[in-house]
């Protein structure tokens, strides 16, 4: 998808399938996800609070994740198709029009499933069993390490941000000048009466017991269990109330990379169930 930032952006926000891989309007049940907290840690903005389509999707807002003309289009190449299809827009305004369909296909599939769905998905490490010493620790499956499974659960950007700055503050902050994003996670702006610079978290390593949140939880490397976890609303104790329609089983796993998943014994077994279930309960009519 790109050698860097700019390459991303320009192949795949004009493609609706990357796209549609942005946070779900439920996702984490609907709590917001892009965080700005000061050097201390503690947040002053938290986005989405109702829709992510308006208020970072197509937002041109320094906050928002609106990109750039030059970025969206370095070669001219979706001016020209426009053009040559007589479609009569400019080229942000195609961008922002194709968020609002990815964003109308994402409502449609929340909660929806085949109605015959077994789920599967990996939720972090898998923790050492001991014993009590007068016996062999029980065998336990091969688990990559915690560090190579956690990702972002969240985006958190710190800054120096000055006393008094809350989100009403933030919002009306304006860029620092030409060099106000660098593409590597670093932005600019003046706020308060000051620059101040704010910084990404860089790394998928989540904070250790009495740090602050920096937004980072288990997965498996690559999706955040936050999102996996949807498929098991209704199934899953503690989340959400409201069923996923259609799945019948979600197996919370552990141990494994996103890619490399059915390298792991739990995943195989895990799916040799689900499709037994799933032929078994498929009828079909006498011939």
């Amino acid at each position: 998808m790109g050698r860097d930032a700019a390459e991303f952006v320009a192949i795949a926000s004009n493609a609706e399938g990357p796209m549609e891989l942005s946070p779900m309007p439920d996702y984490h049940d609907a709590e917001p996800w892009w965080i700005f907290v000061d050097k201390a840690g503690n947040e002053r903005m938290s986005l989405p609070h109702q829709s992510a389509l308006k208020e970072l999707y197509t937002s041109d807002a320094w906050y928002g994740l609106l990109p750039d003309s030059s970025l969206l289009d370095p070669a001219g190449i979706v001016k020209k198709r426009l053009e040559k299809e007589r479609v009569f827009t400019t080229v942000h305004q195609y961008f922002k029009d194709m968020m609002c369909t990815v964003v109308s296909r994402q409502e449609k599939l929340i909660n929806n499933y085949h109605p015959n769905t077994y789920a599967l998905y990996g939720d972090g490490a898998l923790e050492p069993q001991r014993s009590n010493g007068t016996q062999e620790p029980p065998k336990l499956e091969f688990s990559k390490p915690e560090k190579s499974l956690q990702t972002w659960g969240k985006v958190v950007w710190q800054g120096d941000l000055p006393a008094g700055v809350g989100e009403v503050e933030l919002k009306a902050a304006k860029w620092m000048g030409d060099d106000r994003d660098d593409q590597n996670g670093v932005l600019k702006i003046v706020v308060g009466g000051r620059t101040v610079t704010l910084t990404v978290q860089q790394q998928a390593v989540a904070p250790k017991p009495g740090e602050k949140d920096n937004g980072i939880i288990p997965g498996d490397g690559t999706v955040p269990a936050w999102s996996a976890a949807a498929q098991g609303r209704g199934l899953i104790p503690g989340l959400s109330k409201t069923k996923a329609t259609g799945v019948q089983m979600a197996f919370v796993q552990g141990g494994y990379e996103h890619q490399m998943c059915f390298d792991h014994p739990w995943t195989r077994w895990a799916t040799l169930y689900s499709v037994a279930k799933i032929v078994h309960s498929t009828k079909v009519a006498p011939q």
